[in-house]
């Protein structure tokens, strides 16, 4: 029995609209499916990337949601990475996202598995 990927990531935020927006708009993300379920109170957004075979990123908004700032000392996600493949890519990533406005808390690269990341404020998801 072993593990064979990750499928999905759902992510509660206080704007769905704004959120999927930025991911569209900033990430290349692309719309999926949006969806309202009554029985849980929540609305969805769904979206998927060209470049992330079978991977699946969601937002939800539930009726109510608390207006607030993302404080990562809350229990809760801190934050998930998106692998890009080089360093010349993580360099391309940064000009984009430099060129969107996007404050980036950290770009790395680790070596020796080659895996890159970036870490965004959250302020512009939220």
């Amino acid at each position: 029995m072993r593990l064979t990927g990750v499928e999905h990531i759902t992510l509660t935020v206080s704007d769905l609209d704004r959120a999927s927006q930025w991911c569209r708009d900033v990430l290349g993300f692309e719309d999926m499916l949006r969806y309202r379920n009554d029985a849980i109170h929540r609305t969805c957004y769904v979206l998927t990337h060209p470049d992330l075979e079978g991977f699946v990123l969601s937002f939800m908004q539930c009726d109510g949601t608390a207006d607030g700032s993302f404080d990562e000392r809350t229990l809760g996600l801190d934050h998930f990475s998106f692998g890009v493949g080089d360093r010349s890519s993580l360099d391309q990533w940064r000009s984009r996202l430099d060129r969107q406005g996007v404050t980036t808390r950290s770009l790395s690269f680790l070596e020796p598995r080659s895996l890159c990341s970036a870490t965004l404020t959250t302020s512009s998801l939220s």
